[in-house]
């Protein structure tokens, strides 16, 4: 497992949360370009960096699965608590 660390060696974090159980995402690649209909081109990539934009095929995601609770919500919501 890759673990993502600022300047200073600790755990990456950022300002989002989940407006669900208000955890904040890791930082790294952990979102993939697919959906439950299996259409995407499978690129491992950080949502929050790209704005839920694949980096590779340029597909928008009207939706973000929380790493931690599994709760879907648009990228928008992480950033209002």
């Amino acid at each position: 497992m890759i673990t993502y660390t600022d300047q200073n060696d600790k755990p990456a974090q950022r300002k989002a949360k989940c407006p669900y159980c208000l955890q904040p995402p890791p930082v790294g690649p952990h979102w993939m370009c697919s959906d439950f209909e299996s259409f995407g081109c499978g690129t491992s990539f950080d949502t929050f960096e790209t704005n839920a934009v694949c980096p590779n095929c340029g597909r928008k995601f009207r939706l973000t699965q929380c790493i931690n609770c599994g709760e879907w919500s648009p990228i928008e919501n992480y950033y209002t608590y």
